[in-house]
């Protein structure tokens, strides 16, 4: 018989089942993955320091 988890657990069970998903590149609903640019190549490629 399979024992029945607290909602504390379950919520850390579904938490790491979301982030094993993630880490398979798929897709999970709420997470948000922001890229960085790059801002030295942008400076260079518009020609502006930083001063600038």
């Amino acid at each position: 018989m399979k024992n029945k988890l607290s909602p504390f657990a379950a919520s850390i069970a579904a938490g790491l089942e979301e982030a094993i998903t993630h880490a398979k590149g798929e897709q999970v609903p709420g997470i948000r993955v922001t890229d960085v640019p790059d801002v030295k190549r942008i400076r260079t490629k518009l020609g502006l320091s930083q001063k600038q």
